[in-house]
């Protein structure tokens, strides 16, 4: 036998033996081979998926809630303190030729509600306290009681022995602005008052510190704190003065 004629006997042999791969796969529809696997690897395929899918929404969901969190922060207006500390100094009798000592100076401390209706006041000085005898300050504008303490000191002959007055108010609130009203308003109430009584006087404004405020807080329970808010330390001093009743 010729080697061609050996050759050709083989191949029909061997085709014989090992089937057409190629045909076999072009007979199977599409469907089946993406389909193949077992049913567990379908069913993790699915699982994952799924999990990604969730992720997704989860991380969309998360930066849209910081996106309006932050906006909404930048935007807003902040909101007033619900209470104002305010921290007068009174010299009522001031001259050329009067010591400091003899100025008949008095200090006060006072609490004014959100509608600048007093709330408490507080007396810093001793032997002074018959210049608040008398005063009813509950739902009265501090501007108005602020006069009411000036004619009580005027009537107690504190003004008689000097020329001039000097007045200093400072006032803090969480929202500096709302500090910078009342002082104003305070300072021009005590500029006519003080108008109409022909004395001259040094009216004064300035912006309370937190170390004022936190020192009498401190006084009254050791647990303030210097970064407290107004509110926070106003509500250690209101606390203790109910319990000293």
């Amino acid at each position: 036998m010729k080697i061609k004629d050996l050759k050709s006997s083989l191949q029909k042999e061997m085709d014989a033996l090992v089937p057409d791969v190629f045909t076999a796969v072009k007979k199977v529809p599409i469907n089946d081979m993406l389909q193949h696997g077992s049913s567990e690897q379908q069913l993790r395929q699915k699982v994952v998926m799924r999990m990604l899918f969730a992720t997704c929404c989860m991380f969309f969901s998360v930066l849209l809630v910081t996106a309006s969190f932050l906006i909404s922060n930048y935007t807003k207006t902040p909101e007033r303190a619900s209470l104002t500390y305010v921290y007068m100094y009174v010299a009522p009798a001031v001259g050329e030729n009067i010591e400091p000592e003899d100025y008949n100076q008095f200090e006060l401390n006072i609490i004014v509600n959100l509608d600048n209706t007093v709330r408490f006041i507080s007396l810093e000085t001793e032997d002074m306290e018959r210049v608040l005898d008398g005063l009813v300050y509950r739902n009265k504008h501090f501007k108005d009681i602020m006069v009411d303490i000036m004619e009580n000191a005027q009537e107690l002959g504190l003004f008689d022995t000097g020329d001039s007055s000097i007045v200093s108010i400072s006032a803090l609130n969480d929202v500096a602005g709302v500090a910078t009203q009342l002082r104003g308003e305070v300072a021009v109430s005590l500029n006519n008052y003080f108008e109409l009584q022909n004395r001259t006087a040094d009216v004064g404004v300035s912006e309370a510190t937190k170390t004022q405020l936190y020192a009498w807080a401190y006084s009254k329970n050791s647990d303030a704190k210097i970064d407290m808010s107004v509110d926070e330390l106003i509500y250690i001093i209101d606390v203790a003065r109910y319990q000293e009743q």
